[in-house]
Order: C-alpha cells, then sequence, then structure tokens
C-alpha cells in the first residue's frame, strides 16, 4: 500500500499539480476502458423456432448460432409480453410493464411513453460513464419527450413506431418515419443494412471507452420485403399492410437471414478492433413469431399466452468469459436490467435500482446454479397467465387452463379439472399480482 501511495505521489510530481486534473481524468479513463462493451441485440417477432440453434432447418443462421455455440443458450428464455412495446418496456425499465403504464402495442398516434421517473437501463449506463446507442426499432413513445435521446441514449438512428417500409421508411400509417436523434432523415438502403451499418460505426467512433449498443432490428416483423424487393409504401399511399409478396414464407426466411449477415458483420468489427474479449454480446427476441415464422415446438403465436407467444431465443455471448453451454432456468427479458446492474456493482455509492426482475448472473458463469422459484406473471389484452415451476395457469375470459410444462411442452393437455387446488392456488397468485401493479 505504501509503495501505491508512494509511486502515485511521484506521479504527481512529474507532472506537476497544475495537471492533477488532466492525470485524474486519465486515470478514470483507463477505468472506463476496462469495463466490459454491452451490445443487446434484438428481433422483431422472431420465433423460438426460426434459427438453427433452437432447431431451424429452413432458415440459415451460422452468426446466430455461433454466439449460441460458444455462449449460453437459454432454452426458457422468455418475453414479458407477446407483442413488442411492453416486452421493450421491461427490457428498459427491469419492471413489469404493467408499471410503466405500456401493455399494448403503442399506436401511431398514442402519446405515450416510459414515465420520467423511471430510470432506463441507458440512463443508468450513462451514469456508469458509458456511450450509449440505439439503432433500429424503438416502439416506446412517437414524439421527441418519449424519445430515446429522453431515455438515456447518446444516438438513434432508426424509427420510432411499430414498423416500416423497409425501403422507403415509411410507417404503417403511412409518413415517413426513419430519424436521426430527433430529425427526419431520408436515406436509402435496406433497413437491416442500414441498422448493422450504424451499428458497426458505432463501435468504430466509440472503440476507445466502454459503450452500449443496442441493435434493435425491424427484422423479421412485416411488411414482408428481402433485399432485393422494391417499395411498397408511399408517403400518404396505399398499401398492403403486411407486403405483397404471394410468398411471405420465402421472404421471412430473407429477412432473418438479412439480420443474421448483419450479426456477423458486428461480431466481424469487434474482432478487427480488438474488442471481441471485452464485449458482452445478448441476443433475443421481443416475442414470438407470427404465422410466417417458427415457433416450433411450441403452441401459439405473438399476441398470445401459449409459450409460443413469448418463449423466444436468448443467448449470452463473451468471449472466454462465459463458458459455452446450456441453461435451463426460467428467465425474462425484465431480468435483463437487473443482471446487468448486479454484473458492473462493486463501486462506491451505488444506487439500488428498482426492479421486478431477479439477476441470474451466476447463471452466466456457472449454467448448473439454479435462479429462486418464484412466479412470473403475463398480461396481455385481457389474457392472463402465471407460472410457478413447470406449472402454468392461463386464463383467458371465462376460459381457464392448467399445463405441465415439464410433461407438456406444447400445452396439448388441460389439466386445469384434475388439479383443481393447484388452479386455485395459481389464481390466488395472479389476482395478487393484479393488485400490487394495479391492473383492474
Amino acid at each position: 500500500m505504501k509503495k501505491t501511495v508512494f509511486g502515485t505521489l511521484c506521479i504527481l510530481l512529474a507532472y506537476g499539480f497544475t495537471d492533477y486534473t488532466q492525470f485524474a481524468q486519465r486515470q478514470v479513463q483507463e477505468s472506463l476502458r476496462k469495463r466490459p462493451n454491452i451490445i443487446l441485440i434484438v428481433g422483431d417477432d422472431l420465433g423460438y423456432g426460426d434459427i438453427g440453434a433452437y432447431g431451424s432447418t429452413f432458415n440459415n443462421t451460422p452468426n446466430i448460432d455461433h454466439l449460441a455455440k460458444q455462449g449460453l443458450k437459454f432454452t426458457d428464455f422468455h418475453a414479458n409480453a407477446p407483442g413488442c412495446s411492453p416486452t421493450r418496456a421491461a427490457i428498459m425499465t427491469g419492471l413489469y410493464q404493467q408499471r410503466v403504464g405500456i401493455t399494448m402495442w403503442i399506436g401511431a398516434d398514442e402519446e405515450t411513453g416510459i414515465p420520467d421517473e423511471k430510470t432506463t437501463l441507458p440512463e443508468y449506463l450513462q451514469a456508469k460513464g458509458y456511450t450509449t446507442g440505439l439503432f433500429g426499432k424503438w416502439h416506446l413513445g412517437n414524439d421527441y419527450p418519449s424519445s430515446p435521446m429522453k431515455n438515456g441514449f447518446d444516438h438513434f438512428k432508426g424509427f420510432m413506431r411499430g414498423n416500416v417500409d423497409y425501403h422507403s421508411h415509411v410507417a404503417q400509417m403511412g409518413a415517413l418515419d426513419w430519424f436521426d436523434k430527433r430529425d427526419t432523415l431520408r436515406e436509402k438502403g435496406y433497413s437491416t443494412d442500414l441498422i448493422t451499418k450504424y451499428a458497426t460505426d458505432f463501435i468504430a467512433e466509440n472503440k476507445e471507452n466502454p459503450f452500449f449498443l443496442m441493435v434493435s432490428h425491424a427484422a423479421p416483423h412485416y411488411p414482408y420485403q428481402g433485399r432485393n424487393d422494391t417499395i411498397e409504401r408511399t408517403i400518404g399511399g396505399t398499401f398492403e399492410t403486411y407486403g405483397s409478396r404471394p410468398d411471405k414464407r420465402v421472404a421471412y426466411k430473407e429477412m432473418v437471414e438479412a439480420m443474421d449477415e448483419g450479426i456477423g458483420l458486428i461480431i466481424k468489427s469487434l474482432e478487427e478492433k480488438n474488442l471481441l474479449s471485452n464485449t458482452l454480446i445478448i441476443f433475443c427476441s421481443d416475442n414470438g413469431a407470427w404465422k410466417y415464422g417458427s415457433n416450433a415446438p411450441l403452441n401459439g403465436m405473438k399476441a398470445g399466452l401459449l409459450e409460443g407467444g413469448h418463449r423466444v431465443p436468448g443467448i449470452f455471448y463473451w468471449k472466454d468469459k462465459i463458458p459455452a453451454g446450456t441453461v435451463d432456468e426460467t428467465v425474462m427479458t425484465m431480468d435483463i436490467y437487473p443482471t446487468l446492474v448486479d454484473f458492473l456493482k462493486g463501486e462506491k455509492n451505488e444506487v439500488d435500482i428498482p426492479s421486478d426482475g431477479t439477476s441470474f448472473l451466476p447463471l452466466l458463469f456457472n449454467p448448473k446454479k439454479k435462479m429462486p422459484e418464484r412466479p412470473l406473471f403475463w398480461e396481455f389484452a385481457s389474457q392472463e397467465a402465471v407460472r410457478l415451476g413447470n406449472w402454468k395457469y392461463i386464463r383467458n375470459g371465462p376460459d381457464e387452463y392448467l399445463f405441465n410444462l415439464e410433461n407438456d411442452l406444447s400445452e396439448s393437455h388441460n389439466l386445469y379439472n384434475e388439479n383443481l387446488t393447484k388452479a386455485d392456488r395459481m389464481r390466488a397468485l395472479l389476482e395478487e399480482w393484479k393488485k400490487e401493479v394495479a391492473i383492474e
């Protein structure tokens, strides 16, 4: 300790006390350089069975498969909702989206967003000295007060609403929806490729200091368009919402594969800049696939509370730090935030961030670890569900269902009448949760 103090004093004398501020800044910068970069990649409407690592033989996804093979593949990873805006609200806040007031897709003309009093994940990371960037889809507010820049992102290029034409960048409501921060941006190019370019440019520009990069792909959400397709939507024009291609399943495949190619370019960029071994990469989807994607071997799809609506791919990769393996513990997207908080803790004056999620940091370094048992809840469009262990209770209007996922992953056999006591307990948990998060 004395040698360290003496060495520091010698350095200070060498620089001169008038240069102390510059010296301190260099020390801070050196400390920041040691922190890992964090990249969160989110697919839009990507199903559990849409990538090779999760069983797809239709879509070729070698780059995502590489992350899964060399990192941790979560088999029981869940979006907080079977729809995009609520899940994204949970990712940003670490809270059940019901506490944020975003329980459905945000419409094109809605004036809503994340409340100012909520500390978002990028705001937390900004306070830690990270440069933050979001490229692609936002869908958590349509106007500037609800924009990415007002929620912790230093840089944003992409679209504010739910979906855009992949070539003209016109939203479903018929207006241009492509921005550089708060300014409308007219730029030619296929959305997936542009998002990738923005991401790799961001990496190059911020390679000297820690960064948080959110790559929020439009793919494979409709309209179903590949790289070589033409513009479908024009400003104020008429168009088919889902795109005019008759072979939408093939278009979907092209979109997934273009996204995978972009992820490969991001990995290559990290390698070229010697950043790969100091970068945590997270990959997931915001909800299950719609009818042109695959949620196999699950039943259900986007907008529903069967597993196919919310069980999604979840991959965590950090070269030479996270061991390769498979995790079967149940994890949700709202758990990402508290896990990253736990990951970066250890400093003085650490602020506790309120969260409904649970850190799964121990799983990242020991896949055999177990999560504490906890009830998990979903509520979407008058559908409700609770998961406790392998049991799952669903209520949809007057209809009630009880499934044992360990024996019935496809949710084909309703065990409600055979297990009324179990159903009563889970219904009571659901009612208690609804009161807590103020669902009427």
